[in-house]
């Protein structure tokens, strides 16, 4: 299941589960108390993965497994830079 570039162009989740997710890590960011700067950034990662296990069909988090992970990280390292020319930076896929 090699990952193509996809363009995440969707503003919500369509799954119910996933969004559900979500929603329960907006609550936890906001429960935490975490600073406003790091929330947005820490959101949107959230977020586009999410978004990336909806694209592929992916809705169960428990079944996830390495082969996953190691899909979407090569995604990560390979998609485009939405703000600036290139690739995403080492910090922000870390």
């Amino acid at each position: 299941m090699r990952s193509t570039s996809f363009e995440l162009n969707a503003n919500y989740l369509k799954n119910s589960y996933l969004k559900g997710i979500l929603q329960e890590y907006n609550l936890l960011i906001r429960a935490k108390n975490l600073s406003i700067k790091g929330t947005g950034m820490y959101q949107a990662c959230v977020k586009e993965f999410l978004l990336w296990l909806e694209k592929h069909q992916l809705f169960d988090l428990n079944k996830i497994k390495s082969s996953v992970m190691i899909d979407y990280y090569e995604y990560i390292t390979n998609r485009s830079n939405k703000r600036r020319e290139g690739k995403l930076s080492e910090s922000s896929i870390n």
